[in-house]
């Protein structure tokens, strides 16, 4: 790819690779500098590039926010957070609605949820004391997660 056309392209890009990394970041700064850093990557390598290079960019920008968000381990134990912590009725109420949610969900989403979340314990190792495969125990918190939110907005209504 020519340099004019890589400029070209690169200006086209832009805007889809800030959007992408702001919707895995929610942070716009953070998702600006993954956007520039794709597009130097992406220009590191532009002699070998062919148009369309969209997905190409699509899939460094994604894998440069996964790394992001991996280094900064956003896990942290429930009695350090915020809800937990704070005592103002609202947020006290809210605390106690999300665990009384997580108490309904079923034996296995309770379980792998508290060890992931609470204890912060890896995939892999939850998964050694399970005995389920990690790709399983992902989707389980997913699952988990998903229900909480549900419910937890039908209750907000």
């Amino acid at each position: 790819m020519e340099e004019g056309e890589y400029r070209a392209a690169a200006e086209a890009l832009r805007p889809m690779l800030v959007e992408t990394a702001r919707s895995y970041l929610r942070d716009t700064a953070a998702a600006e500098d993954m956007a520039q850093e794709t597009l130097m990557r992406m220009w590191q390598m532009h002699d070998a590039l062919h148009s369309p290079v969209e997905a190409l960019a699509r899939t460094i920008v994604r894998n440069l926010a996964l790394d992001y968000l991996r280094r900064r381990k956003p896990l942290t134990d429930i009695g350090e957070t915020d809800i937990a912590a704070e005592e103002t009725d609202t947020d006290h109420e809210r605390y106690r609605r999300i665990m009384s949610i997580i108490a309904t969900l079923p034996a296995l989403q309770q379980t792998v949820l508290r060890l992931r979340l609470t204890e912060g314990r890896e995939y892999a190792e939850i998964a050694e004391l399970t005995g389920i495969k990690q790709t399983a125990l992902r989707k389980i918190v997913s699952r988990a997660r998903f229900r909480i939110l549900t419910i937890y907005n039908e209750m907000n209504i």
